[in-house]
C-alpha cells in the first residue's frame, strides 16, 4: 500500500489494482526483445490470440506458415 496526501490535505492509503496479461502479448514482446524476424508454425484456433497480438504491432516478426 501506498499513502499520499490529496490536494485538501487529507492522508490515505491506495492500493494499486494488478495489471494483467495473457501469453499472446507476453510473447510478442519477448519475440521483439530478442529481435525474432520470422517464426515458424501450424496456424489455427488455439494460437488465434498470438496471431492477433503480432499483426497488431508494426514491425513485428512474420509467420512463415507451415501447411
Amino acid at each position: 500500500m501506498r499513502s499520499f496526501t490529496s490536494p485538501s490535505g487529507d492522508s490515505a492509503q491506495c492500493v494499486s489494482k494488478p495489471v494483467y496479461a495473457s501469453g499472446a502479448p507476453i510473447t510478442v514482446k519477448t519475440l521483439l526483445e530478442l529481435g525474432v524476424d520470422t517464426i515458424f508454425g501450424y496456424t489455427g484456433a488455439k494460437v488465434l490470440p498470438l496471431f492477433d497480438a503480432l499483426y497488431a504491432v508494426s514491425g513485428g516478426p512474420t509467420n512463415a506458415s507451415l501447411r
